[in-house]
């Protein structure tokens, strides 16, 4: 029959038991409430880069109207100038009046360069964008579901035994005598 220390030191280590137990229920919900951010979080940077990707699309739209817009405004300025040229008598293929139109084409030419450059620029950094916010979702989603290596759990599974070691020892001790 058991004396009522080891009694004593059995219910001691079925208290201590019963703690490192709800200790580590703790802990694993906790680490599937981080899984859970981390998945959350992952979705969250897939959505920013492809709302960077819609935004390179739309640049993309936008700079092949604005380029439209301003060649057809200059085709109107050109014809303008053609007619007035035209109108007043001069001859628009040669001296002065030819430098004018290809001065005027030259500068045409610069700006929607300049446009097309800019915009490519943008589109290059939203790019870029949108490649580190898919890397980091990646790396988030690998991250979730590694959250915990097999030292860990292993480490877990030493400290709960450690924990448990001096009662055991107690329990052991007390029931031989």
């Amino acid at each position: 029959m058991c004396s009522g220390a080891s009694a004593a030191a059995f219910a001691n280590m079925a208290v201590q038991s019963l703690q490192a137990f709800v200790q580590k229920q703790r802990q694993e919900a906790d680490l599937a409430q981080q899984r859970a951010n981390l998945a959350n979080q992952a979705k969250y940077e897939e959505y920013q880069a492809k709302l960077k990707e819609n935004q390179v699309l739309q640049n993309e739209y936008d700079t092949r109207r604005e380029l439209r817009t301003l060649q057809r405004k200059y085709a109107q300025q050109d014809g303008s100038r053609l007619s007035l040229m035209g109108a007043s008598g001069v001859e628009t293929n040669t001296g002065s009046a030819l430098d004018v139109l290809l001065d005027s084409t030259s500068n045409q030419t610069e700006d929607l360069f300049g446009i097309r450059n800019q915009a490519k620029r943008e589109q290059q950094a939203l790019a870029y964008e949108a490649s580190l916010l898919r890397t980091r979702a990646a790396n988030t989603k690998k991250q979730s579901r590694d959250r915990r290596t097999f030292l860990e759990k292993g480490l877990e599974y030493y400290q709960l035994a450690n924990q448990m070691s001096p009662s055991m020892n107690t329990f052991f001790s007390s029931y031989g005598e």
